[in-house]
């Protein structure tokens, strides 16, 4: 009900929602790739450390 925390990145051309999966022989995916997941890491890290 628009509680807690959220976010929404728009990757402009990829085709899945939660992250996308990225082919290390694509440069243009494997670096959405590894911005998804260093995204990701930060946004669990700040959650988990509200539940400390």
């Amino acid at each position: 009900k628009g509680e807690g925390d959220h976010e929404v990145v728009w990757y402009e051309g990829a085709c899945y929602g939660l992250a996308v999966r990225e082919s290390e022989t694509h440069p243009v995916e494997h670096e959405r790739g590894l911005q998804v997941e260093a995204r990701a890491i930060v946004w669990f890290n700040k959650c988990f450390a509200k539940a400390k």
